[in-house]
């Protein structure tokens, strides 16, 4: 029996999603689906992030502490327990090739490598402290997104800080996604896409053919086609320099993406506010909500 995490959408940011568990060839009430909430260990059931990482264990962020779940119980970190958990409101979580667990917080960043919990120095220097999403770049690129503060690059234990000043077009970041170039794209909320190559910003909003200016999501496809969730306009595809909107109009089920996934099969899965879940695959939509058993 494969188990998947049931959660609200609207809760869930950056959902995991196995290849074993959607499979194309089965429909979704062929899945059994088990439901854990507070009553059962998890800390509270507002879950934000979710990762796995190599050693098996899930991750989940909550609005009131970080749990591991080894597929029978929860191990609950929090300020209590954990002091280099400066926050309960757990944003964002990312683990990096090196092992490390990293834990975005509403006040600040913390990692977790080796059993060992570390308040890191360099990040206790961000301008702002609420950290919505991270993202391992390369060569050795932690990239930060705040809420407020900008974007910021960790690395060798050092900062740098990118703001409006610098060319953001919004210091608001949402999503951060390294493309296989080397370009840093950054999803704000209000001031649209940003490319970040070569020292400098470019700004991709709706008078550039992006369908809405609060992207929340970005995934770069084994193609290199780029694809951008946003916040009431729908699925954006990027390619060649042009944007390609996907809405209601086209089967989308809602027009807010929350995230993106692409499985081992080069399917993309989509999760929504409130249409559930979507499946886009030779250029059709099918959408998984309550109604098929979600």
């Amino acid at each position: 029996m494969h188990a998947a995490f049931y959660l609200p959408e609207e809760m869930t940011r950056r959902p995991i999603l196995s290849d074993k568990l959607f499979s194309r060839m089965k429909p979704v009430t062929q899945y059994v689906h088990e439901v854990w909430q507070a009553k059962e260990g998890l800390p509270q059931n507002s879950v934000q992030a979710i990762v796995q990482t190599r050693d098996g264990y899930v991750w989940l962020g909550t609005q009131d502490g970080l749990a591991r779940f080894d597929g029978v119980r929860f191990t609950v970190f929090n300020k209590e327990n954990t002091p280099q958990i400066k926050h309960i409101n757990i944003h964002s979580l990312c683990e990096t090739s090196d092992g490390s667990l990293w834990v975005g917080t509403e006040a600040g960043l913390c990692r977790y490598k080796n059993g060992v919990w570390i308040s890191d120095g360099a990040a206790r220097r961000l301008s702002n402290e609420i950290i919505q999403t991270i993202c391992e770049g390369s060569e050795g690129k932690l990239w930060i997104g705040t809420w407020g503060g900008g974007l910021h690059c960790l690395q060798n234990g050092a900062i740098k800080s990118f703001s409006t000043a610098e060319g953001l077009s919004n210091n608001f970041v949402a999503a951060i996604c390294e493309d296989r170039a080397g370009g840093v794209w950054v999803g704000t909320s209000g001031g649209g896409l940003n490319c970040f190559r070569d020292g400098k910003f470019t700004a991709y909003t709706t008078a550039e053919g992006l369908s809405h200016n609060r992207v929340v999501a970005i995934l770069e496809d084994r193609a290199g086609n780029l694809w951008i969730g946003t916040r009431g306009g729908g699925l954006n595809l990027f390619r060649d320099g042009k944007f390609t909107s996907y809405t209601t109009k086209d089967g989308l089920s809602d027009d807010s993406v929350w995230s993106l996934y692409e499985d081992a099969a080069g399917v993309l899965w989509i999760g929504t506010y409130v249409g559930g879940l979507n499946r886009f695959e030779n250029g059709r939509f099918t959408a998984f909500t309550a109604a098929q058993g979600l």
